[in-house]
């Protein structure tokens, strides 16, 4: 597990309702780990239903007759749960990042090393979207006013597209 850390340079961070400093893991569960456990943030339980109902219809799909009016009934519930558990995780992320930005007047983020973790645990990292969500807190952090710093190890930059559709 990588850590997910705040910290303050100066008293002018902080602010009468934003804490300055706390200190995060990273990880798949819970989802951010804090110093104190009353901040940590659970994983939600939609994270693991949603996955195990996912490769159920997977499995499903594949054993009917490609292209049979079954096989594309089946392609649409799964293109449909899909949809929502994507919508699902994007509103994870926004509600984690405002709840992180409303408590901290400064944030310092040690980025998780994502391939040892993709090494590690499989396909579940991308359905977590770490990316996602260190994009989703770098646009709050600039909503909120909150001072934020990426830092990694491994040198890497978040990769940022063009244009990147906030969900509200």
């Amino acid at each position: 597990m990588s850590s997910f850390s705040t910290q303050t340079t100066g008293s002018s961070w902080a602010t009468a309702d934003r804490v300055a400093k706390m200190q995060f893991e990273c990880g798949l569960n819970p989802f951010l780990k804090a110093s104190d456990p009353a901040c940590s943030i659970q994983t939600p339980n939609f994270f693991i239903k949603n996955f195990g109902l996912i490769h159920r219809s997977i499995r499903y799909n594949v054993s009917l007759k490609p292209y049979s009016d079954e096989w594309k009934r089946s392609e649409l519930r799964l293109t449909a749960q899909i949809t929502h558990y994507k919508q699902q995780t994007r509103l994870f992320h926004h509600c984690c990042a405002r709840a992180l930005c409303r408590n901290f007047a400064g944030i310092i983020i040690k980025t998780p090393d994502l391939a040892a973790l993709h090494r590690d645990h499989g396909s579940i990292i991308t359905d977590y979207d770490f990316l996602h969500f260190f994009r989703v807190l770098e646009d709050t952090a600039q909503e909120y006013g909150t001072i934020l710093q990426f830092n990694n190890k491994q040198g890497i930059e978040i990769p940022r597209p063009k244009e990147l559709p906030i969900f509200l």
